[in-house]
């Protein structure tokens, strides 16, 4: 069984995305373990998206990080100019991505065109990703597809997760 980084940390393993997080940081890799155990520093990295992705830790005493929100408006149209948005915050050095699409309807359906957004974001984009799911859940009721009650909405968060 694979260990989440923060399972590793509490069995007081230090993995090699943990070192790779405190060289960024300056600081030894026991402050990122240590961190992670006690639950002041999180380090996203989804064991089934982790190959070729950024190391980057947050919280307590960790720098500032930058993030930069990229978004398909519901009017849709903005795809291509999305990505590029990601792209150049990636090249300046952004250090997490947040995808805030609120919609996008391609072909009178607005929930595909958010999932095949998230999904070229996390094939494309080499820092951590973060999204609102529920806007999902919102796009479902717009649309007027099965959505919104909590088994969906549950569905919908343990996708997410495993993306």
């Amino acid at each position: 069984m694979e260990l989440t980084q923060r399972e590793a940390a509490c069995r007081n393993i230090t993995t090699a995305e943990m070192v790779e997080a405190a060289w960024q940081e300056q600081v030894y890799p026991e402050v990122i373990r240590q961190g992670l155990a006690e639950g002041t520093i999180v380090l996203p990295m989804n064991k089934n998206r982790s190959k070729g992705r950024k190391a980057v830790a947050f919280g307590r005493p960790l720098s500032t990080k930058v993030s930069a929100s990229i978004g398909l408006p519901l009017t849709g149209g903005q795809e291509a100019l999305e990505k590029e948005k990601l792209q150049v915050a990636v090249a300046a050095g952004a250090d997490a991505i947040i995808d805030l699409s609120i919609g996008v309807e391609k072909d009178g359906d607005l929930v595909s065109g958010l999932r095949r957004f998230l999904q070229w974001t996390l094939q494309n984009c080499p820092q951590p990703i973060g999204s609102l799911p529920i806007y999902e859940v919102f796009a479902c009721r717009r649309g007027g597809q099965k959505g919104g009650t909590l088994a969906t909405t549950v569905d919908l968060l343990v996708r997410r997760g495993m993306e």
